[in-house]
């Protein structure tokens, strides 16, 4: 029983880093001993989303559905209690799936200030909204509940007066990478490496070394990173 059970730990560990890659896992298994603030290198790229392309919208149909703050029960057994609150007392939206009365999936939409990792915040305009997680239950993964929870969003943000939908992804994580390499144009890339509370950030030829953390975070409207990237790359220098 020990040697299968030490067979089974083994094989999944072996299957989720060959799914999220080795460097983004290598740098998971340190954060088990270190804060992360003492050590992680990354790189988002970020993702463009016209929303005026979804003018004709996706109505309800049953599926999903704007959540509410009387869902804040359904959300928290689903997912992560504390994302699903702070979404709420921020104003952000959150879309969900159900399935026989029971929440399957759900997607953050932030339309307002993000404290997006301990050391950033994002600010956007009007009409501009940040896609922030997205978590589908395992039981229906594979069964495109998640593109077409998402197309249902972008028509009701659309129709709202949103036209902008910004996201990261992480260019370490393999996983984040297979799931939207479709979806990411290449708009721009924030690099950053952190070292015992020593934070460098570079956007295309934009250079900054701080200690920002979460009493003071560096603020970033996404529309720098896509200047800043494009500025580098009419410079005939590659991002």
């Amino acid at each position: 029983m020990l040697v299968f059970s030490l067979y089974s730990r083994t094989k999944w560990a072996w299957n989720r880093i060959r799914e999220i890659g080795p460097l983004y896992a290598g740098q998971r298994a340190l954060w088990l001993f270190f804060p992360r603030r003492w050590f992680e290198i990354n790189q988002w790229i970020l993702m463009d989303t016209d929303l005026t392309r979804w003018r004709s919208g996706q109505t309800a149909d049953g599926e999903f559905r704007w959540a509410t703050t009387e869902d804040f029960g359904l959300l928290a057994e689903f997912g992560d209690s504390a994302k699903v609150r702070k979404a709420f007392d921020r104003g952000h939206r959150i879309v969900v799936a159900v399935r026989d009365g029971k929440i399957c999936g759900w997607i953050w939409f932030a339309t307002g200030p993000l404290d997006y990792h301990d050391w950033l915040r994002l600010t956007l305009e009007k009409d501009e909204c940040f896609f922030v997680d997205v978590l589908v239950d395992t039981a229906f993964r594979g069964q495109g509940i998640g593109p077409r929870m998402a197309h249902f969003a972008y028509g009701g943000l659309e129709r709202e007066g949103y036209r902008k939908l910004w996201g990261f992804v992480d260019a370490l994580n393999r996983a984040s990478l297979n799931a939207y390499k479709e979806s990411i144009p290449g708009t721009g890339r924030l690099f950053y490496a952190r070292m015992l509370g020593l934070t460098y950030l570079r956007i295309g030829e934009f250079r900054r070394l701080g200690t920002w953390g979460p009493k003071r975070r560096w603020e970033l409207r996404p529309s720098f990173i896509v200047s800043q990237c494009k500025q580098r790359s009419d410079r005939g220098i590659a991002k």
